[in-house]
């Protein structure tokens, strides 16, 4: 059977090392950006405090969900995106043989842009598991582990690079908001039941 939601939804964030985290009441936790010390080939379930891809597919059986994605660059301007329907491998026997594919839908902008829907039904893809549709492997390529497609318009779980930089797209990116040359501060990926 699917686990039961927690009794204290949270969420995790990712923070500099200084900057503490905060709880609000309404949210459950879904993958957060990796700390910059993090190999970014990590898989989010081997991360502590995380409750990794399996389980996610499980909660999001129970019931409908939507994903809200906060995002703070070096500026400490916010941005936000929310999608009204948020699963992992809905109609997947097995999920991780399904590759726990990301569905996501109705979107609503907070000043972020869309920049997931262009992996709705995409598989997470790792280093060492290249499921996206590029002749190459995106994870490795863009030094994250995420829903990639050919390759990406974000990466959550892109190299913690300070802001601007001149490499491409290995950066924690949000294409709609910050482009490809630009590394997110924080990011924060949060669900919850409908």
């Amino acid at each position: 059977p699917a686990p039961p939601p927690p009794p204290h939804p949270a969420q995790l964030h990712h923070h500099p090392p200084q900057c503490a985290p905060t709880h609000p009441p309404s949210f459950f936790p879904l993958l957060p950006h990796l700390p910059p010390h993090t190999l970014p080939h990590t898989l989010p379930h081997t991360l502590p405090h995380t409750p990794g891809l399996q389980t996610l597919h499980l909660l999001t059986l129970q019931g409908r969900y939507e994903l809200r994605v906060e995002l703070e660059d070096f500026e400490n301007n916010t941005a936000a995106a929310t999608y009204g329907t948020f699963a992992l491998s809905p109609h997947a026997i097995r999920a991780e043989e399904d590759g726990y594919t990301l569905h996501v839908g109705d979107f609503v902008d907070g000043g972020a842009g869309d920049s997931l829907s262009y992996h709705n039904g995409q598989k997470f893809s790792t280093f060492d598991r290249d499921q996206d549709l590029y002749v190459q492997n995106c994870a490795a390529l863009s030094s994250g582990a995420w829903w990639f497609k050919s390759c990406h318009f974000s990466n959550l779980n892109g190299f913690y690079l300070g802001g601007a930089h001149l490499s491409y797209a290995n950066g924690i990116n949000w294409a709609q908001w910050k482009g490809f040359y630009y590394s997110l501060k924080k990011s924060e990926m949060k669900i919850r039941r409908l």
